[in-house]
C-alpha cells in the first residue's frame, strides 16, 4: 500500500555466506513504486551514488539548517554531519548526474541485474538502457570500445 519508499537498503548484511548482491527489493518495485537508499550524508557519498544508479533508487539526504553544535552532545549528536552547509554542493552535483540516468531510463523500469565482471554491474531497464558502474579502481573497457572509468559509471542503450 505504499506509494513511495524511503531507506530502502542497497545493499545486503554482507553475511559471509552471501557471494553477491541482488538488487532484489528494487526489481520488484521498480516501475510501481519510487524509492529512495539511505540518507547520503550518513553513507559514503560516493558508492552511494553508484549504488543509486546501479539500483534504480532515488538520492535521499537528511539535513538541517541551523548550526550543528546545538545538537552536539545531545542524543542527537548522529547527526552533526547533516548540517546543509556540508553537503549542498555535493548534493546538487549527485542530483544533476543522477536526473541524467532518470532521464534516458525515461521512467521504465529497472528489469535485471548483471554482474560483468568483479566490481562491475549493470543494471538494465526495459527502454534498452542499461547503466553499468564499476566500483573498481582501474577502468573496464566494453567489447564495443566503451569505458566504464574506474569509481563511475556509464550510460548506454542496449542492441537489441
Amino acid at each position: 500500500y505504499a506509494s513511495e519508499i524511503v531507506n530502502l537498503p542497497t545493499g545486503s548484511s554482507r553475511q559471509h555466506l552471501i557471494d553477491e548482491e541482488v538488487p532484489f527489493e528494487q526489481l520488484v518495485l521498480s516501475g510501481s513504486v519510487r524509492y529512495a537508499s539511505d540518507a547520503m550524508n550518513f553513507t559514503g557519498a560516493e558508492e552511494g551514488l553508484l549504488k543509486a544508479l546501479e539500483t534504480g533508487s532515488m538520492l535521499h539526504y537528511e539535513g538541517y539548517y541551523r548550526d550543528s553544535s546545538l545538537v552536539k552532545g545531545t542524543a542527537l549528536s548522529h547527526l552533526c554531519s547533516g548540517s546543509l552547509e556540508l553537503f549542498a554542493d555535493r548534493l546538487a552535483g549527485q542530483y544533476r548526474e543522477l536526473s541524467a540516468a532518470r532521464e534516458a531510463t525515461a521512467g521504465s523500469a529497472l528489469y535485471a541485474h548483471q554482474k560483468l565482471a568483479d566490481n562491475i554491474y549493470a543494471a538494465v531497464y526495459e527502454n534498452g538502457v542499461r547503466i553499468l558502474v564499476n566500483y573498481g579502481n582501474a577502468d573496464y573497457p566494453l567489447e564495443n570500445g566503451g569505458v566504464v572509468p574506474a569509481g563511475g559509471y556509464l550510460i548506454e542503450r542496449e542492441e537489441m
